[in-house]
This record gives structure tokens, C-alpha cells and sequence, in this order.
């Protein structure tokens, strides 16, 4: 019966370190979701008073030599894009606005990007059109502010694209979005984009890619 006690209490000590880590991750969690729940507080509070306010919105294109004007905007969309999580999350972070001019095609007629503005000339949210070739054109960046979400920015910056879109003739427009992103790829189909895919890749040191959902 003793060495039955004895037994028992060392099973006991064995399985303390697992129920104290289990109780750890609980804590994180449930720390977490209060950081969630107070930052969407925070945001609808901004939106709510930003109704009352009647905040202007205007739109324009801008010019590509003004790129760096988007350094701010740029870095909340790949801050966004990192919350998110996924294998690739880290290499959000790793991509600044410098890195974003250098992948544009130079040439004005082969790239637009479409500005919205508050009443402070503050950009608030853009989108970045690029041809890929001649029958094709692709949707490289739409980001709204989440203190601006909710007013259709997105909607009116994605007509603004369709519009020069329309002019360039190309028959498909063609965009990427990161799996799980639900929410986006729900707005995408509402403008008429249908999904058509996955696209994969393997990186050489066997880490995971996260699959980007091709509309």
C-alpha cells in the first residue's frame, strides 16, 4: 500500500511541469482575446465618433514618384497581414516601402495607385494596380485603415481601379489573398471575383509555405 502512495505521488509531481504549462497557455489565450476584445472597443468607439463627425473621404490617384507618401498606410497593411498569422507571417514584416516601389513597373501607363484621403490629407487606405501583360491586369494592394473601415472605402477604391482598368481594355483582373483570410475573399466575391484556385510553393529549406488563394 506505502510503495502504492509513493507511486502515485511521483505520477502527481510528473504531471505538474504539463498541467503548469497547460495553465500558462490558458493565461496567454484568455490575455489575448481581452487585447482583441479591448483594441475592437477602441476601434468602434473611433468609427462611431468619426459617424458623428461626418468625416470627408476623398480619392485620387497618386503620382508613383509620391510612393513614399504610403509608408505609413504600407506598414499597417503588412502589420495586418502578420497578425494574421500563417508560415509566411514573418515575411510581411520584412517587406517596407522601398521594396514595394522597386517591384512596380516604372512605365505610368503599367501601374496606378489609388489614394483615399481624410480631411487631415492623411492617406487612409490605397490600392495599387499593376498590368501584367496585355489581356490581364492584377490587383497587387487594397488596404483600408481599421479606424476607416466600414465606409465603403474599400468598394469606392476598387471602382476607382476598375475604372483605369477599363481604359487599359484587358479582358481579366486577377488578385492573391492569403488562406483564411475569409473576411476579404467574401468582399472580393461580392465585386464579381470568382475563385479559381490555390497557387503553392516549397521553399528549398523545407519550411511550410502558406498557400495564397488565387481570385
Amino acid at each position: 500500500m506505502h510503495d502504492l502512495i509513493k507511486l502515485a505521488n511521483r505520477t502527481v509531481r510528473r504531471e505538474q511541469p504539463f498541467l503548469v504549462a497547460g495553465k500558462q497557455k490558458d493565461k496567454q489565450k484568455t490575455s489575448k482575446v481581452k487585447e482583441n476584445k479591448k483594441r475592437k472597443k477602441k476601434q468602434n468607439k473611433r468609427k462611431q465618433k468619426m459617424k458623428e463627425e461626418n468625416v470627408s473621404i476623398h480619392l485620387e490617384e497618386l503620382p508613383l514618384t509620391q510612393y513614399q507618401e504610403l509608408t505609413e498606410i504600407y506598414h499597417k497593411q503588412q502589420k495586418y497581414h502578420y497578425e494574421l498569422g500563417g508560415s509566411l507571417a514573418g515575411q510581411f514584416l520584412e517587406i517596407d516601402i522601398e521594396k514595394y516601389y522597386q517591384y512596380l513597373p516604372k512605365e505610368p501607363n503599367q501601374v496606378t495607385i489609388q489614394v483615399a484621403r481624410n480631411e487631415k490629407n492623411e492617406i487612409v487606405g490605397f490600392g495599387t494596380v499593376i498590368i501584367v501583360h496585355k489581356s490581364a491586369a492584377k490587383i497587387e494592394d487594397l488596404y483600408v485603415d481599421s479606424d476607416y473601415r466600414g465606409q465603403k472605402i474599400g468598394e469606392k477604391l476598387m471602382n476607382q481601379m476598375n475604372e483605369w482598368i477599363t481604359k487599359k481594355k484587358v479582358k481579366t483582373v486577377e488578385l492573391t489573398v492569403i488562406k483564411g483570410n475569409e473576411k476579404v475573399i467574401q468582399f472580393y466575391e461580392k465585386l464579381g471575383f470568382n475563385l479559381t484556385g490555390y497557387t503553392m510553393k516549397k521553399r528549398k529549406d523545407n519550411l511550410p509555405y502558406e498557400p495564397k488563394i488565387l481570385i
